[in-house]
């Protein structure tokens, strides 16, 4: 049987790790072997000692850190190539979520035997109001933005523009890596160590331009809105620190962006993502919003979040939109909060 090493990385923020940690741990039943190593890549002694103190019944390895989450990512990879007993890596970071049904959906992607597997969406916490995309608030604490009725593969198609053309502020990273196998590895991936917001998108890039040229490797997209939600409500996290001087800082990611992609990946530079194929999972675990929801809720309870004013603007339209595509768990959703 297949053996994946499933690595949770960690710079800060305990109880963002434990629920990312007992995410992988309560997934629906599946035929998967599969170990948790966590990757602590942090400059604090401290939080190094309370991860230890606090999960010891895990495998924890410190890897060393210089404050940038490509440093971090990369350190992962490289665990994985010394670790000749796993077949698949699953690299999470250590703020992030599986949905309990992430990995028996796995179970199905497995099958075509893939070297990369990449999510181009995720389902996203946020304390800030979300704009472009279908949401709901969370117990008063956060929103909840998801993917349920998105037409994920024209979506991506339509808004993820050319870094080659586009800022990379307006592009930001494509896609993100989910799982690699151990042929993957001879692809060489890597993380900027130089970035702090796009770190993975040279990662992104690297699969690209591989897709199209190495034909030799199963590389796909996961057409699948219920795998991953993404955190972004860690304030500890490294991109979020680095918001604080925004514009400054946004120009320095961007001359060094340029600089890391100059005269390379000229294979991709007419951005036709329509030559990566999709795979699309017909299991049906009826994990819809309903259940998202109520899984949301019970991470939110281990986050000492403050209370804010939940903006229901759109609730209507959603609630419309649902009506006519005849979506019975939106229509119950959005009638419900509007009561």
């Amino acid at each position: 049987m297949r053996k994946i090493l499933v690595t949770l990385l960690t710079s800060y923020n305990l109880k963002c790790l434990q629920n990312s940690y007992n995410s992988i741990k309560n997934q629906y039943k599946s035929n998967l072997n599969y170990s948790i190593l966590i990757v602590v890549n942090t400059l604090n002694d401290n939080y190094f000692l309370d991860v230890k103190n606090t999960f010891i019944d895990c495998e924890i390895i410190r890897t060393e850190s210089n404050g940038s989450p490509g440093k971090g990512h990369n350190s992962v990879i490289k665990l994985f190539k010394e670790t000749q007993e796993y077949d698949y890596l699953i690299p999470l970071d250590g703020d992030d979520i599986l949905y309990p049904c992430a990995l028996k959906r796995l179970e199905i992607y497995l099958q075509y035997n893939p070297d990369i597997l990449m999510l181009p969406f995720s389902d996203l916490l946020k304390i800030s109001y979300p704009e472009r995309v279908q949401h709901i608030g969370i117990s008063n604490k956060c929103y909840l933005s998801f993917n349920n009725y998105l037409d994920m593969r024209t979506q991506w198609y339509n808004d993820k523009v050319s870094p080659f053309e586009y800022n990379i502020n307006n592009v930001n990273t494509p896609a993100r890596l989910f799982l690699m196998s151990r042929k993957g590895l001879d692809l060489n991936l890597y993380y900027d160590e130089n970035m702090k917001w796009y770190d993975d998108c040279i990662t992104f890039l690297q699969v690209f331009e591989a897709s199209i040229i190495h034909k030799n490797y199963n590389i796909f997209m996961l057409d699948d809105k219920d795998i991953y939600l993404y955190n972004m409500i860690n304030n500890n996290s490294v991109s979020e620190q680095y918001k604080i001087d925004n514009e400054r800082k946004k120009k320095e990611e961007e001359i060094h962006f340029r600089k890391s992609i100059f005269n390379k990946y000229l294979t991709i530079r007419d951005w036709n993502l329509k030559s990566i194929p999709f795979l699309t999972s017909d299991i049906n675990l009826t994990f819809n919003i309903i259940n998202k929801v109520t899984f949301v809720e019970n991470i939110i309870k281990n986050l000492d979040l403050e209370d804010i004013q939940i903006n229901k603007q759109y609730y209507n339209t959603f609630l419309d939109n649902a009506k006519i595509k005849k979506n019975k768990d939106s229509i119950e959703l959005y009638t419900k909060h509007l009561d």
